[in-house]
């Protein structure tokens, strides 16, 4: 503050070196020497920093006016700051999470405003330092942070990370009488003219600390950037030994024969494909195998009459696939192109036909499908043939099967019962015994791999299931009468996912789906549990209803954060028996 009044109303002034005003006279020489020095401190209004909106790729003048224009889609970033109480680095981290979702991944304006005002998503996201690396270099909004903050009265967030330090300082100092507390008591037993006298005091040595904490605002921008860089280079040093790009680790994994075994094996998979490409048609044809691995699906289409087949991977397995294209005499029609399928440069323009076996555990982790997205929009000739052709998603209820969570209360006559908490954080990927499955399914999610684009990747949807009848355990049947019994209580959701190859050769198509109910697959189902399950059993008709958010990982794009809400009514709908929402991490 630079002014304030005495009892008697008159002002009062403080000099530059710290002194009290104990007369008329000095107190206005220190007043004019003040306003002197206040003097330097110009206005000098608002500076142009071209700033990019936070949802949209619109450029403002200044970070207030991106500011401005977020706020009328629905984002308040200074509001969410307050009312989440984040300090100077979890405002970089929302600003730079923010970017990512909206230049990284696609999300639309919509989603990133339900996304951070989810609490508990928000807090998720936000953990670790690697969002304090800025996505926009030399981004304004980052740089202007500070005075953003103080202008909206928010100046105490800068102060957060040194408060504790501050806050033990000021207690040991009261604890040795010398401390605000001591000045307190000494203040309180003054007469009132040397009460006047201490408060002049104090307001000289704010004075002259607000004027200290105007000349830090002008060389904030500066500490800002050599903090960024400093945590920046931190990052870099302590994540180097343990840490690799998420693409060459991904690849990597593709380069061991093992997954090569694993897959081949699975012969729903494996015979499905060979079936769809034998009923394709594919005399004379050109064919594109995205995702190439063994070459076993680049060679089933020469083996089926194209005339060409260009199979693309960037693992290290592509020299073994090419000796083992040689091996069987295919090297004359089969081409194996080492690289990524967005950056390589093909051997044709166009191809008729694009397989590729993008599948991941619960479809979508670790797949590869923007990349055959991104070749089917280069390389798809009009009314070329895509296989597979769609997938589908399904949800479906399920018990406690084999006693899994149960489990952990007695091993080996030991109470292991804490570990059952990060059983249920995390999703399984497992062979669900179909005996535990509790409701109808309901296909949640459906790709028409001709018309989605990347960014629909990223999704919220409903679902709706209905509790079916229980099967009645076969006589003396134990293990089935302790499924059947506790299978009535709704303990998880189980996701897996159906594949078409649609538009064969004379209306053909071949189908499998890695539902619980059919013959597994190496993809099994996906298992989520649910921490806040109701507690009793439910009965035929009963309805459980919700949400499924699906997000690509801010960090790694090939992990899914996954959300869930849902809510278990009876079947007239009108009690409710059990809510709740959860969120996951499905990947590393």
């Amino acid at each position: 503050m630079g002014k304030d009044k005495d009892d008697d109303g008159s002002s009062v002034g403080g000099g530059s070196d710290g002194s009290s005003c104990s007369s008329d006279s000095s107190s206005g020489s220190d007043r004019m020497d003040a306003e002197n020095e206040w003097g330097d401190w110009e206005d000098e209004g608002p500076q142009e920093m071209p700033t990019q909106c936070l949802l949209s790729g619109a450029v403002k003048p200044t970070p207030e006016a991106a500011l401005a224009a977020d706020r009328e889609q629905g984002l308040d970033l200074l509001g969410l700051l307050g009312t989440h109480g984040l300090g100077l680095y979890g405002a970089m981290k929302v600003i730079n999470y923010i970017r990512t979702l909206v230049l990284k991944q696609g999300v639309s304006a919509e989603q990133v405003v339900a996304l951070v005002q989810d609490v508990d998503g928000l807090r998720t996201a936000l953990q670790g330092d690697v969002l304090l690396q800025p996505i926009l270099e030399d981004d304004p909004l980052l740089f202007a942070l500070g005075e953003l903050l103080e202008a909206h009265g928010l100046d105490l967030l800068l102060q957060q990370e040194e408060e504790g330090e501050g806050r033990g300082e000021e207690e040991e100092e009261g604890e040795n009488g010398t401390g605000t507390q001591a000045m307190a008591a000494e203040s309180e037993t003054v007469p009132d003219q040397h009460l006047s006298l201490q408060e002049q005091r104090k307001l000289v040595q704010e004075n002259h600390a607000l004027r200290e904490e105007l000349g830090e605002v002008r060389t904030r921008l500066k500490r800002l950037s050599e903090l960024m860089a400093a945590v920046d280079e931190d990052v870099k040093v302590r994540t180097k030994p343990e840490r690799q790009d998420n693409d060459t680790y991904y690849f990597k994994s593709y380069s061991h024969h093992g997954i090569h075994e694993t897959m081949l094996k699975d012969t729903v998979r494996t015979q499905s494909y060979r079936e769809a490409i034998q009923k394709t048609g594919l005399e004379g044809k050109v064919v594109l195998d995205v995702g190439s691995g063994s070459g076993v699906l680049s060679m089933f289409a020469a083996k089926a009459g194209a005339a060409q087949v260009v199979g693309v991977d960037r693992s290290g397995i592509v020299e073994q696939a090419r000796a083992i294209v040689k091996l069987n005499g295919l090297e004359e029609k089969v081409v194996l192109v080492q690289g990524k399928m967005e950056e390589v440069s093909l051997p044709v323009e166009k191809v008729d036909v694009i397989v590729s076996e993008w599948m991941g555990y619960c479809l979508l982790y670790e797949s590869m499908l923007p990349s055959v997205l991104a070749a089917r929009d280069k390389y798809l000739r009009p009314g070329g043939l895509l296989l597979p052709s769609r997938c589908t998603m399904l949800v479906q209820g399920v018990g406690d099967y084999e006693g899994k969570l149960g489990w952990w209360g007695n091993v080996y006559g030991l109470d292991m019962s804490p570990l059952r908490a990060s059983v249920l954080a995390e999703p399984g990927v497992e062979a669900v015994d179909p005996k535990a499955i509790m409701t109808d399914a309901f296909v949640f999610k459906d790709f028409d791999l001709y018309t989605v684009q990347d960014r629909e990747l990223d999704f919220e949807a409903e679902f709706s299931l209905t509790v079916g009848a229980a099967a009645a355990p076969t006589a003396g049947a134990a293990a089935a009468a302790a499924v059947w019994k506790e299978g009535r209580r709704l303990r998880g959701l189980v996701i897996s996912f159906d594949t078409f190859f649609e538009g064969l050769s004379g209306g053909q198509s071949v189908v499998f789906s890695t539902r619980p109910e059919e013959k597994d697959t190496h993809w099994h189902q996906t298992l989520f549990w649910l921490t806040e399950a109701p507690e009793g059993g439910l009965g035929e008709g009963d309805v459980v209803k919700g949400k499924l958010r699906f997000l690509r990982n801010a960090i790694n794009p090939r992990d899914y954060d996954v959300a869930i809400s849902w809510e278990v009514r009876r079947k007239r709908g009108e009690v409710v028996v059990g809510q709740g929402k959860q969120s996951y991490t499905l990947g590393s």
